[in-house]
């Protein structure tokens, strides 16, 4: 899934492996957050170290729908 991303946005990429008792096959999705803004302070400190996430893909290969190996 594309995402346009601002310069100095991070990107986060999460696998997992995941196995039934026939297949074993691997999920993944990525997270962006933004830049962090001088502009926009946080209203408290507790805010300040929640990530500010903007885009989430959707979960790719859910139950190795696409793309499985065979044990």
């Amino acid at each position: 899934t594309p995402a346009v991303l601002a310069p100095g946005s991070a990107v986060r990429v999460h696998f997992w492996r995941l196995t039934d008792s026939r297949r074993v096959w691997y999920e993944w999705a990525c997270d962006v957050s933004p830049p962090p803004s001088p502009l926009a302070a946080p209203a408290t400190a507790a805010a300040a170290s929640l990530p500010q996430t903007a885009v989430v893909s959707p979960l790719h290969n859910p139950a190795g729908r696409s793309s499985f190996i065979g044990l």
